[in-house]
């Protein structure tokens, strides 16, 4: 079989990657599917190769050539002949598969900077109805069920969230965000008061403030006691102190 190198060229023009890498995942891939062709346990003699001509494009794969005695001797092509197809398939497999990851680590290396930052998005329906998904731009990020209570997210609203975590899922890059730490949710709007304004509030006056009273006139007359007032002594004193 034969590979189209100046296709090679232009996925290493368009996306940097070297044409010496693709060489390799490519001669990597057709070897795996060389061995899930032809050998039902899929495991291969010591010393299998595939190579890709890099002036020519044309794949071989070659099998060691053994003595009586089991030694190598050299090795021989041993390409079937309706393996073009699925060798094929292979390279094409295997190239988007590196594309994929390309993308996907430009996306984490983007957002791992963002960790404990607030970005806005558009709120997306997922498959999961109890998780909220925000459509971030380049990828969607992925509320947890345990949010700000009664708030809601209907699709299509743009809301701020507060990246969590950034890592890599099976399926790609794994966006997790928070809602109640960003301002404006219910629960960070209750958390806005500092714990120094909370102790000030709370604080009783040292002394109590008194009534204002109305000054008596000079011409009223002080109403006599039926009894006496006793002087007050250091024990009544220290009684009537808080």
């Amino acid at each position: 079989m034969d590979i189209d190198l100046g296709l090679l060229r232009t996925v290493e023009r368009e996306k940097e990657i070297p044409f010496e890498e693709l060489v390799r995942i490519i001669e990597q891939a057709i070897l795996t599917a060389y061995a899930k062709h032809t050998s039902p346990d899929g495991e291969l003699p010591e010393g299998t190769r595939a190579v890709l001509d890099r002036k020519t494009g044309h794949v071989a794969v070659f099998v060691p050539l053994l003595d009586d005695e089991g030694a190598v001797i050299g090795e021989e092509e041993s390409t079937p002949e309706d393996f073009g197809r699925i060798a094929a398939f292979a390279a094409k497999q295997v190239i988007g598969q590196r594309l994929r990851d390309i993308a996907d680590d430009a996306i984490l290396g983007e957002f791992r900077g963002k960790e404990g930052d607030i970005v806005a998005g558009v709120i997306q329906q997922g498959p999961n109805p109890r998780m909220v998904h925000v459509d971030l731009g380049t990828v969607e990020a992925i509320l947890p069920p345990e949010q700000v209570a009664g708030e809601e997210y209907p699709h299509g609203a743009r809301l701020r969230v507060y990246v969590t975590s950034v890592s890599k899922g099976l399926k790609g890059p794994q966006i997790t965000a928070c809602r109640a730490r960003t301002p404006g949710s219910s629960a960070s709007s209750s958390r806005s008061r500092s714990p120094r304004s909370r102790r000030v509030s709370s604080r009783s006056p040292r002394s109590p403030v008194r009534p204002a009273t109305a000054p008596r006139s000079r011409s009223s007359r002080p109403t006599p006691r039926s009894t006496p007032r006793a002087p007050a002594s250091a024990n009544s004193a220290v009684a009537c102190a808080p």
